[in-house]
């Protein structure tokens, strides 16, 4: 994410990002610390569009 940064994050790459790092961190809380650091978040309703089926 660092690498490639983005206007705006879904929270589930959010979570994956970290999961690889090995840091486990709840949507909540991962929800809340977006809202304290102004990172701003993906809020788009229903999955992400897949882009291989397309």
């Amino acid at each position: 994410m660092l690498n490639h940064p983005s206007p705006r994050y879904r929270t589930r790459d959010f979570i994956k990002h970290l999961g690889a790092q090995k840091i486990s961190v709840d949507a909540k809380d991962l929800r809340r610390f977006c809202k304290k650091h102004r990172i701003a978040r993906d809020t788009r309703p229903g999955r992400p569009k897949c882009i291989v089926c397309a």
